[in-house]
């Protein structure tokens, strides 16, 4: 926090809203923007960053974010080029009044900044809560790892279509998840579509070498793998579904959920999206 402070006080004057708990962010980045602020910094995560955006974005409030990264993947921030681990980099910006406005998403009235997703991913952003020595972005590698084998799937009927087994449904803003894998590698943040993948009933073993092509991002040309792009997207299960939101773990109120997009929901100190795209 200290090193954060003391970088942004280059851009100006810097006053701390601190959380007292675990999503409390939402609050804090309300307060900031009623109490006048030009631009309100967020330092955490893809976790920290969603639910702050999103409390932001349903009020309507334009306010610039700077994200700081303090997270394990910080995803969102490798999509938009951001240096968000460089405090000073990310003042320097800020001073230059360099910003952006992106899309967020929302599982019924649940937004998020990165992406959400529904089955195998849920399980193991479930998995991530409990206590582990683990560090960094292998965190979520070796939680996958071991969840890999034994997960069973989830149905859903997606759009009207009949019901079928999946191995996971993903839904993204940005390209980057789990600090690793390249999920959407064509994803555009502010094109006002989320991109869609589904992974088939893959089962056993055969799930290794799908798992490890989303490393490189690969995945996509997978025969059991279905993609594309909407604004938004009905889905039907047969009870209440967990599903996670900016790696967060969380669970529908009903077995009907619409996932679509808010565009241009928040505007974001960044560069420009060319440099974003290099």
């Amino acid at each position: 926090m200290a090193r954060a402070e003391a970088a942004l006080s280059g851009a100006g004057s810097v006053r701390v809203f601190a959380t007292r708990g675990p999503g409390d962010e939402r609050a804090r980045a309300l307060e900031a923007a009623d109490s006048g602020a030009s631009v309100i910094a967020l330092l955490g995560g893809d976790g920290t960053w969603g639910n702050a955006a999103g409390a932001l974005a349903a009020r309507g409030i334009r306010t610039p974010v700077a994200l700081l990264a303090a997270g394990t993947g910080n995803d969102f921030a490798k999509s938009l080029a951001l240096p968000a681990a460089d405090y000073r980099a990310t003042a320097r910006l800020v001073a230059a009044g360099a910003t952006r406005r992106v899309d967020m998403g929302a599982v019924d009235d649940r937004p998020f900044l990165n992406g959400a997703g529904f089955g195998f991913d849920a399980v193991v952003c479930e998995a991530l809560a409990r206590p582990t020595r683990l560090r960094g972005p292998l965190v979520y590698v070796a939680t996958a790892l071991r969840e890999l084998l034994t997960y069973r799937g989830l149905d859903v009927a997606i759009n009207g279509a009949a019901r079928g087994r999946r191995l996971m449904l993903v839904f993204s803003n940005g390209r980057w998840f789990g600090g690793t894998f390249r999920i959407a590698p064509d994803a555009d943040v502010a094109d006002g579509r989320l991109d869609i993948s589904t992974y088939g009933d893959v089962r056993g073993l055969a799930r290794v070498p799908l798992f490890a092509r989303a490393i490189r991002g690969t995945h996509l040309r997978h025969p059991a793998v279905a993609t594309w792009r909407a604004t938004e997207t009905r889905l039907v299960f047969d009870e209440p579904p967990v599903f996670e939101a900016d790696g967060e773990f969380a669970r529908a109120r009903g077995c009907e959920v619409v996932v679509r997009t808010w565009p241009g929901a928040l505007t974001v100190v960044a560069p420009s999206a060319t440099a974003a795209r290099t």
